[in-house]
């Protein structure tokens, strides 16, 4: 280090500029979605996957949804006609990008030698007779001119490039799909699922009447009297897109209909009170994204504002803050290039090796944690490395020799104490949740990134800057022969007064002292131990944001599951549903309707939806019948034909609340019966309201549904097995993170009944602040708290539980240190006074990093942010302050009274009280060895 520090220093550099010219960006690589992520047993994993093999030109994962409503009386004609124009303008929305429609523009000129001045958006791709034709067999009219001629082979070959530029799904017919250029832009600009039906109006045969609010919920409500008053004043437009609810590009998307929405609504054409909502799963998802990003944005920018202002604070030394806050500069870019690469070259299915293949992904939020976690850790690192080089430069060592001195004492100390963050970190990968299966690896990867850079890059700052660093305080040499005569107790109170009457008070009072801290943080520990949470996405964006503006004019005029409906397939092998007679699907229907909590079923037997038992009309019963409505809702693919249909079930409660996974769970408890054959009730039961006669029959007629398999797909089933699984992850994350911290301070301590101690006074820390986080968003939220965000009680308990034992792993080594050279008791003064300081110093630091978290606008991040910030003060301030020192008191006796030596002499360490406790590991040592005087 002393030879080398300038090969180190370029060597970093160097490295940091190579990848930044070969690596990727982290959001380039990134990937988003939670539902895709779900382990691929869980019951909406299979219904996606059954209902592609069954429905193969079926791909919806989201949607857009527009409400037009009228809260003063029902919608006139012209109410009607301006929600269908703006329909129309949806279905076209963005084709005028000109990145997109230039590159499109480069391309047919490159395979085709077309004149560019000639394609605009509406330029036709194939002769005027081939559009016709094409036109006359779909029903509709015939596209103006110009075009560009091209044959059906010719536009099979340009879409097939233009789609696999852009990783988007192939269309069946992309003769049919695309007529004009500004159909190709658009289907890459917003990934319709359908790109020849792309949104539906109540004009869409078969859905469109249920587009409106015309009919009541199945079962008499509170709200029945007001829908009834509000019947005709509201009608929806719905987009369905094939990206995930949760994708990134669900963003733009967001933004490109946000503006839409506000044209419309500027528009001197717009009817004057017609109100214009904008909601749908898509929309929903969208804004989540945007601010997750918002969330990245201000935690990096606030993070680097704090801990630079922490750091002037501590040290008042502006060069010295350069070494940590370079440090982790270059630690952040390098360690964000490697595994942006490594999300790259071994991204899923990339590379096969002794039959293993590459899986490995990243996620945008990962980066949040990324940043939080270097910065706190790593200044952490530093911390401790400026204090032993300042010591070793106090000490009179050379100034081309302090800087690796220095690291020859801490470096196996700081790395003992990141594997227990880092391990702890790793160990996220036995989950089942995808999301955290590689969250946790990939940020353990950068703090080890981190960590070499603490004791590679940073030492050789150091030796750079020399003495300068410490401008314009310097390093203050300690006179020893002036002091040989000093008392103990004057020279802990020189140290730090506050740090030795802390301690002083500790030996005195120790049991009291613990036992009255444990009795304060009881309370909050048993909130801890059954804390609440939900996975209620909505809950989580900020009241201003336009998909939650929106899904609260939906719920106003339709069943709060119209924004995001869910679907029951249901696959009879030897089913033949599609023949003339068979009313299997009826029963079913009429089943489900009755269901508790299910306000509406659309199926094969009812399109529209509506009550089972009532009269139709001759339109509806010919939808019913149609060749369209066949194909909808029964697979007629392969061996799929006629076995599985799908039902679409609208729910009487918020898609995203506790209460409607719920009714999923009802629905599987009751189908499984069915498909169990399990014999159902003589007598109608209560929450079947058709009444007994429509009982008997369906009763009878369930019977064809044994045997069957029932999956469930939509944002209700996928949020329930998303609670089940990450439900499931938490108690195998706590048992591994426990193991593996366990197994690194046994390593390092070598004494395991302590380190058992150790272990408990971080749980006890976890679950004190979970609690008390719980109460304090209860009250902070007040009747809109429905409880903490799902991934905060995860997250919390890794990085707290690992971060958490760094600080007692640097207290408690220090004390036996300090012990086998003053004895139990002045070896534990001396110890919490040198350590105190630094260790509060730290504690500070990774607080301010995690409170940059609070500074985005999602719940979720608020509460992670404020509850990390909570647990480290706490740890810094209560564990390693009261609960730690108390039991290390209580251990070592009574022999010695912290105030009897208040006129002795301080004798030399060798001939002072004999050493009660075996020799320390290096590791231990070298970590005690970098706690000083100085830096408290």
């Amino acid at each position: 280090m002393n030879r080398f520090w300038l090969v180190l220093l370029v060597g970093w550099i160097v490295l940091a500029i190579g990848l930044k010219m070969v690596a990727p960006s982290w959001k380039d690589v990134a990937l988003d979605g939670d539902f895709d992520y779900l382990p691929e047993n869980s019951t909406s994993r299979r219904g996606i996957e059954l209902l592609k093999k069954a429905f193969p030109d079926e791909n919806v994962k989201s949607q857009i949804a527009l409400v037009f409503a009228r809260p003063d009386r029902p919608l006139d004609k012209l109410d009607r006609q301006y929600a269908i124009d703006v329909a129309n303008k949806l279905a076209h929305v963005d084709h005028n990008n000109t990145e997109n429609l230039q590159a499109l523009k480069n391309l047919i000129v490159e395979k085709f030698g077309s004149d560019p001045t000639n394609i605009t958006p509406e330029t036709l791709l194939v002769t005027l007779e081939q559009a016709e034709a094409a036109a006359s067999d779909s029903g509709e009219s015939a596209p103006p001119v110009p075009s560009l001629g091209l044959s059906a082979t010719e536009v099979t070959e340009l879409v097939d490039e233009w789609i696999k530029k852009f990783n988007a799904v192939p269309p069946t017919d992309p003769v049919k799909a695309f007529t004009t250029v500004g159909d190709m832009v658009d289907y890459v600009n917003l990934p319709w699922a359908d790109p020849q039906n792309r949104v539906w109006t109540e004009l869409t045969p078969v859905v469109g009447q249920m587009l409106k609010n015309n009919r009541r919920s199945a079962r008499p409500t509170s709200a029945d009297s007001n829908e009834a008053r509000l019947e005709g004043h509201a009608v929806m437009v719905v987009g369905r897109l094939t990206t995930d609810m949760m994708a990134t590009e669900n963003v733009g998307i967001l933004r490109a209909v946000t503006e839409l929405v506000d044209a419309a609504r500027q528009d001197p054409n717009k009817p004057e009170g017609l109100d214009i909502g904008l909601s749908g799963s898509a929309m929903i998802g969208g804004d989540m994204q945007a601010s997750v990003a918002e969330s990245l944005k201000s935690t990096e920018t606030t993070t680097v504002i704090l801990v630079f202002l922490c750091l002037i604070v501590i040290y008042r030394s502006p060069l010295l803050v350069i070494i940590p806050m370079a440090t982790i500069a270059i630690s952040l870019s390098v360690a964000s290039d490697v595994v942006a690469l490594l999300a790259e070259y071994f991204a899923p299915g990339n590379i096969t090796l002794f039959g293993i293949t590459s899986d490995f992904k990243i996620f945008t939020t990962t980066k949040i944690f990324v940043i939080v976690i270097l910065f706190g850790a790593g200044t952490d690192f530093c911390l401790f490395l400026i204090s032993r080089f300042k010591e070793e430069l106090g000490l009179g060592t050379d100034i081309n020799k302090a800087s690796g001195t220095a690291l020859s004492n801490v470096g196996d100390a700081l790395a003992a104490s990141a594997f227990t963050t880092i391990l702890g970190l790793a160990t996220m990968f036995f989950a089942e949740y995808g999301k955290f299966v590689y969250s946790g690896p990939v940020v353990a990867i950068c703090l080890f990134v981190a960590l070499l850079a603490c004791i590679s890059f940073a030492p050789s700052l150091l030796r750079a800057f020399g003495k300068v660093v410490f401008w314009p305080f310097g390093i203050h040499n300690e006179d020893h022969e002036a002091r040989e005569g000093e008392s103990f107790d004057d020279q802990m109170r020189r140290m730090s007064p506050l740090w030795n009457w802390v301690a002083v008070q500790v030996l005195k009072r120790p049991g009291w002292i613990l036992w009255g801290a444990l009795g304060i943080a009881a309370v909050f520990i048993l909130e801890g131990l059954d804390v609440q949470v939900t996975h209620d996405f909505m809950n989580e964006l900020a009241e201003d944001r336009a998909s939650k503006q929106g899904t609260e004019l939906i719920r106003e005029y339709f069943p709060p599951g119209e924004s995001a409906p869910m679907s029951v397939v249901a696959y009879l092998p030897e089913g033949q549903l599609n023949e003339k007679g068979n009313y299997s699907i009826a029963y079913l229907n009429m089943y489900l309707y009755n269901v508790e909590g299910v306000a509406d079923v659309r199926s094969l037997y009812k399109p529209r939806g509506g009550d089972p038992t009532s009269s139709e009309n001759l339109t509806a019963l010919a939808v019913a019948g149609s060749p369209l409505a066949k194909s909808t809702f029964v697979s007629e693919t392969g061996e799929y034909a006629g076995r599985v249909t799908q039902l679409h079930l609208v729910l009487d409660k918020d898609p995203f609340s506790r209460d409607a996974r719920k009714i999923v769970d009802v629905l599987e408890e009751k189908l499984g019966a069915i498909s169990r054959g399990e014999q159902l009730p003589e007598q109608a039961p209560e929450w079947f309201a058709s009444g007994n006669d429509a009982w008997q029959k369906v009763r009878e007629g369930l019977g064809a549904w044994k045997g069957a398999t029932f999956e469930y797909i939509g944002t209700t089933p996928g949020m329930r097995d998303l609670q089940n699984v990450t439900s499931r992850d938490e108690t195998t994350i706590k048992m591994w993170v426990v193991g593996a911290v366990f197994a690194v301070i046994v390593l390092i301590l070598r004494r395991p009944m302590v380190c058992v101690y150790l272990i408990i006074t971080v749980l006890l820390s976890y679950y004190g602040t979970i609690g008390l986080t719980e109460i304090f968003f209860g009250w902070f939220y007040g009747d809109t708290f429905d409880g903490l965000d799902w991934k905060a009680p995860v997250f919390l308990f890794v990085i707290l539980i690992a971060v958490g034992q760094d600080y007692n792993i640097y207290l408690t080594t220090r004390v036996f240190e300090e012990q086998e050279k003053l004895g139990p008791r002045r070896g534990l003064r001396k110890a919490m006074v040198q350590t105190g300081g630094i260790i509060t110093s730290c504690g500070i630091i990774m607080a301010g990093t995690f409170i940059a978290m609070t500074t985005g606008t999602l719940r979720g991040m608020i509460e992670l942010g404020f509850s990390l910030s909570l647990g480290v003060l706490l740890d810094t301030f209560f564990v390693r302050t009261v609960v730690v020192p108390c039991f290390f008191a209580l251990m070592s006796g009574k022999e010695e009274d912290p105030s009897a030596s208040e006129n002795e002499p301080q004798e030399a360490d060798a001939t002072s009280t004999p050493a009660k406790s075996a020799k320390q590991p290096t590791a231990a040592r070298s970590k005690d060895a970098s706690i000083t005087k100085s830096a408290s």
